[in-house]
């Protein structure tokens, strides 16, 4: 493997040394990472995509709710999280803010998307 400055294709754990070393003697701990799909909905019909086998609805997360988890969320140790999954997170029209909510919880922020938004 290449060296990755930024190690984005290496396993992070080595940067979590005392959340590894709790999980290793047994202890509970909070993940380190999520990913979560804001939005059910989609401008795109990719034929690979799963939305065409769970029919498509365009769904979206309560964003009074989401903040309220993502608070709840950095608190207990989250510390990255990743929106993507069932739909096009850009069509939530309160991601912009959820984003920053993301950040001042503390939690690292990645996005999955299509671009074509």
């Amino acid at each position: 493997m290449m060296a990755d400055e930024f190690r984005i294709d290496s396993h992070k754990l080595i940067f979590h040394p005392l959340r590894v070393s709790k999980w290793l003697s047994g202890e509970k701990i909070y993940p380190i990472y999520a990913e979560l799909s804001p939005s059910g909905a989609c401008n795109h019909r990719c034929t690979f995509c799963a939305l065409d086998y769970m029919e498509y609805k365009p769904r979206f997360l309560d964003t009074a709710l989401l903040k309220e988890r993502l608070t709840e969320m950095g608190r207990l140790g989250l510390r990255s999280i990743m929106y993507g999954g069932e739909g096009e997170p850009f069509l939530h029209k309160d991601i912009g803010d959820i984003i920053v909510h993301t950040k001042r919880s503390g939690i690292d922020v990645g996005i999955t998307t299509n671009g074509s938004c």
